[in-house]
């Protein structure tokens, strides 16, 4: 096969792939803009729907949001874990189960704690689904 000839096609070639590359990253850009605006209009809405609760009521989701975060964050934490700031928002069912969740924060604790919090059953809202926050951040 002649080198000359070849050369076009190869060429051809790895634009071709670049291009490809290009546009899968376009796509991902796109996927992580819309995540983030995920994460801002339910973090918006959990900020509303805890401005609806009394003061007991606050009270006690916050204490059973502490006892749950007492449990998950020992588990997550590696010998040396990344300590930066992180938000978990969890919408609730009627019964008070974190159906769904979205993170601010990507580091492996943040995502240890979100995958316990999954699952785990908080005080009842008079409403559902209702969205509130667990926002973590560390002191040296």
């Amino acid at each position: 096969m002649n080198k000359k000839k070849d050369l076009p096609m190869r060429s051809c070639a790895m634009h071709l792939s670049r291009l490809i590359a290009v546009a899968a990253l376009l796509g991902v850009g796109v996927d992580l803009r819309a995540q983030s605006s995920d994460f801002d209009s339910v973090k918006i809405q959990a900020d509303a729907n805890e401005r609806t609760l009394s003061e007991a009521e606050r009270t006690r989701l916050q204490s059973a949001q502490r006892a749950l975060l007492d449990r998950a964050v020992p588990d997550c934490a590696t010998p040396t874990p990344q300590l930066e700031p992180f938000v978990i928002v969890a919408q609730l069912d009627a019964a008070g189960t974190i159906k769904r969740t979205w993170r601010r924060g990507s580091t492996p604790l943040a995502v240890c704690v979100e995958r316990q919090l999954r699952g785990k059953t908080l005080p009842a809202p008079q409403d559902a689904p209702f969205l509130i926050s667990f926002e973590l951040s560390f002191a040296p």
